[in-house]
């Protein structure tokens, strides 16, 4: 070993000995003030000369944060390390063969490679001075694997520098093992790119993952190599300002070095790296699952290895199936595999919240503590240094508690992991759904409905300063047959249902009216495209939903505008897309500067508490300000929000029922002509019903009254789509048949019909009724929403009951008896739609709306 204390040389040599054999330039370089730097000296001789005694580290191998560290528990740290770290380990720490780095393993140095060490030499000293001059024969750690690096074309690295260099790429990255970048070698997308920031690229050709790769790839022996396969979780979910605090590292420690503490110290002696692993909460549920209890200071090491098996969440901060509800299809089996460690890589960065106590507005609440960071939930929970800092979550807290870790460090939680720890808010939820405050909260949704839509979230929009979804809008561009478009119409999809209907037919209007104008149809939240003969021929199609499927939801928004930006609409009309109203929702103040944005809205929906929610409760007081003119199909809706909102007159006035129109043509001889006397098989009057087999359209009813009228057979399609179908066939009546879902009314065996039954518990006015009347059959239905502006006494058998069988029954009796008073009714019916519902007077209302005269 060569130090000041037993050679010849002088101090200075000594320096100079050592700045020399530790000096990486790349790195310093970056470091250096500018300022203070003259033209005719080395970057060597600046360190020495000036960078030393302000700190500056001459190397990725030097940190002057971990010497001091090392160092302050010495009796002699005093006067020389306030000057400068590197003095004083020149002068102290190299005779105590201090290694100023955590990156450098010296005892593990020194035993594999002691046939290669003079007796008695340091192995750090060994390594800066010969070993590193042989990347491939000689690694710095256990950790350090340098093949991939030094492959042909790979990068730019030096041969004898590789390691230093790799650690360089790392800080130039910026925080490399980020918990929050989506995918390993991608850079970090607009939602969480600092402002100004510019445009992360990859260091020498290598990235991120490879860099890691080399870190961590030449693990050894059993003990380490158990954990190989956790690398990619453990560097996900490490959080250093988390870790710096519970290992009691210096509160300015690296990432990469308060990872490498973490690996080589931290998971032995049981310290968690994320504030989402609770030791107590653990233990507590491990207990309860009946499973055996590891020791103390094994606790993250056991969730880590068994966290598959056993399923069990470490955390009150987090929910596995309020979680897991928020996603859908491959997303939402994946999370229920691993449901965290999906919370920690995708769910975070798509804004989902972890748990129902932990809200939206809480999160954007802790993005505004770092204005332009990148968005982390681990701000208010565990990162304040007083209890004034933190952000109050819920109900007060008198007293914020203390979590102890096994190394013996304590410090206070916050206040939101103190409240879900003493307050076990599901014991609180159950007592908010009891019958006293449910009450409360229907008598106040009643007069304002959005009291009552707990789905309401707020969320802060960021503008993309670099942008994730340009691969996205170049997919979108690329689809699209022309560069410009007149009329821009926005459908969810287009499968059998009756929004999908007026979709179409409004795309027909709008080519009738006005033939020289481009339309773009733009499927937002499905690929489904069913019923291409609803629409017209020469409309240009786009499925945004397919590429939209790349982009994170919260960013889904900005894609829809950015395609509408790009081709330039004068008019933008949104037939029942949640996209689209998201977009207007965020947008719509934009967007309006620029086109004339019109929405049709059908219905309210019912929760199963029978609260007011869907697009109505959702969008309408939220867009309204924003949209030149919102369609309904009944007279029934526009009424219903005025009474609701209380509107004036200006906002009335942008309100328009417009009747639809299907496109069927009426028959010449209504079926109801032949009531009286058509035959019957066996007698047997034959009712039909359609729909889907949802809570709204009270299938159950259908049921119930085919029981109770066994002389009848009852003919019905249909199949659960929102709600999961609670109907066994084997109990259903012999007088009832269930089909699947008919393609279209024109393919039903309608001359065999008697009658139709309607029977749900909201609506606004189904197309399927105007279809009904075109073919001039009898209608029972429920008097509910804008029905009974179709279905009245003079034109049908309403039901004001909806929720009694016996009142269908009572009715469906009334045709049976009295059929010519069935066919008085229904030739209004049929007349009623043929003039109301048709084309011609849909093109004209349609005009009027749009501010031209008919």
């Amino acid at each position: 070993m060569t130090s000041a204390d037993d050679t010849q040389v002088s101090h200075d040599d000594s320096i100079s000995y050592w700045a020399e054999a530790l000096f990486f330039e790349p790195f310093y370089a970056e470091k250096k003030i500018e300022k203070k730097f003259r033209d005719n000296d080395s970057t060597l001789e600046n360190f020495i000369s000036f960078g030393a005694e302000r700190n500056i580290a001459p190397s990725p191998l030097f940190s002057i944060q971990y010497y001091r560290r090392l160092r302050s528990a010495d009796a002699d740290a005093g006067p020389d390390l306030a000057k400068g770290a590197f003095f004083d380990w020149v002068r102290h720490g190299v005779a105590r063969r201090i290694v100023p780095t955590i990156h450098f393993d010296n005892e593990w140095y020194e035993v594999q490679y002691a046939d290669d060490l003079a007796d008695g030499q340091w192995g750090f000293e060994h390594y800066l001075t010969r070993g590193r001059l042989e990347p491939l024969r000689f690694q710095p750690n256990p950790w350090f694997s340098p093949e991939q690096l030094l492959e042909p074309g790979a990068n730019t690295f030096p041969p004898d520098r590789v390691y230093e260099a790799c650690l360089q790429a790392g800080n130039k990255l910026g925080r490399p093992f980020n918990p929050y970048l989506r995918t390993w070698g991608r850079p970090y997308g607009p939602a969480w790119t600092p402002e100004n920031a510019p445009p992360v690229e990859h260091v020498s050709g290598m990235p991120p993952r490879r860099l890691l790769d080399s870190l961590c790839r030449g693990w050894e022996g059993e003990e380490v190599r158990r954990y190989l396969q956790h690398v990619s979780v453990l560097v996900t979910i490490f959080q250093r300002e988390f870790y710096v605090r519970v290992a009691e590292l210096d509160p300015m420690t690296p990432h990469v070095d308060a990872f490498f503490d973490f690996l080589r110290n931290g998971m032995d002696q049981g310290l968690p790296p994320t504030p989402f692993f609770d030791p107590d909460i653990y233990f507590e549920r491990l207990a309860e699952a009946g499973h055996a209890l590891p020791e103390p200071e094994h606790a993250f090491r056991h969730w880590l290895e068994h966290r598959k098996d056993h399923g069990i969440v470490p955390t009150l901060l987090f929910e596995r199936d309020y979680y897991i509800s928020q996603l859908e299809g491959a997303d939402a089996e994946a999370a229920a595999r691993d449901p965290l460690i999906h919370y920690l890589t995708a769910g975070i960065v798509s804004r989902l919240l972890p748990a129902p106590d932990v809200t939206r507005i809480i999160l954007d609440k802790a993005m505004r503590i770092n204005p332009g960071d990148i968005p982390a939930i681990y701000r208010y929970l565990l990162f304040a240094e007083t209890h004034e800092e933190y952000f109050d979550a819920g109900p007060s807290v008198a007293a914020v508690m203390e979590r102890t870790y096994p190394n013996g460090v304590s410090f206070a939680l916050s206040r939101l992991e103190t409240y879900l720890i003493q307050a076990r808010p599901t014991h609180i939820r159950e007592r908010l759904n009891g019958p006293v405050i449910s009450e409360i909260w229907r008598r106040a949704a009643a007069l304002e409905p959005r009291v009552g839509h707990t789905d309401y979230t707020f969320r802060v929009a960021i503008p993309p300063f670099q942008s994730a979804l340009a691969k996205a809008v170049k997919q979108v561009r690329s689809s699209l047959e022309k560069s410009q478009y007149d009329t821009v119409v926005c459908v969810p999809h287009c499968r059998m249902s009756g929004a999908a209907l007026v979709a179409g037919a409004f795309c027909k209007a709008m080519r009738a009216a006005y033939p020289e104008r481009s339309m773009l149809l733009v499927r937002t939240d499905g690929p489904y495209f069913q019923r291409p003969e609803w629409f017209p021929d020469d409309i240009d199609n786009l499925d945004l939903s397919t590429i939209a499927k790349e982009v994170p939801n919260h960013d889904r928004d900005r894609l829809l505008m950015d395609l509408l930006i790009g081709v330039a609409p004068s008019t933008i009309v949104n037939v029942n897309s949640y996209l689209a109203w998201e977009t207007f929702l965020e947008f719509g103040d934009r967007l309006k500067l620029f086109a004339d944005l019109y929405a049709y809205m059908f219905c309210f929906d019912h929760n199963k508490k029978d609260v007011l929610t869907g697009y109505p409760a959702r969008f309408f007081d939220t867009t309204i300000e924003h949209v030149k003119g919102m369609m309904f199909d009944t007279q029934y809706l526009k009424g219903q929000l005025t009474d609701i909102f209380k509107l004036p007159t200006a906002i009335q006035d942008k309100l328009w029922p417009i009747y639809s129109y299907v496109p069927m043509e009426p028959l010449d001889e209504p079926l109801v002509n032949t009531l009286a006397d058509r035959e019957r098989p066996n007698d047997r009057w034959r009712v039909f019903w359609g729909g889907r087999l949802d809570r709204q359209k009270r299938f159950d009813l259908v049921i119930e009254i085919a029981r109770a009228m066994p002389d009848v057979d009852f003919v019905c399609w249909g199949a659960a789509v929102l709600d999961e179908s609670p109907y066994d066939p084997s109990t259903f009546p012999e007088n009832l048949t269930l089909n699947e879902p008919y393609e279209s009314f024109a393919k039903l065996p309608i001359d065999a019909c008697d009658l139709w039954l309607y029977t749900s518990q909201w609506d606004g006015l189904p197309t399927v009724l105007i279809e009904v009347g075109l073919a001039g059959l009898p209608i029972v239905a429920s008097r509910v929403g804008g029905v009974g502006e179709l279905v009245s006494e003079e034109t049908g058998y309403p039901v004001d009951d909806y929720a009694d069988p016996s009142a269908y029954v009572d009715q469906i009796r009334a045709i049976q008896q009295a059929p010519g008073v069935a066919r008085e009714r229904t030739l209004r019916l049929h007349e009623l739609a043929i003039t109301r519902h048709s084309q011609g007077r849909y093109v004209e209302e349609l005009r009027l709306m749009l501010g031209e005269p008919s």
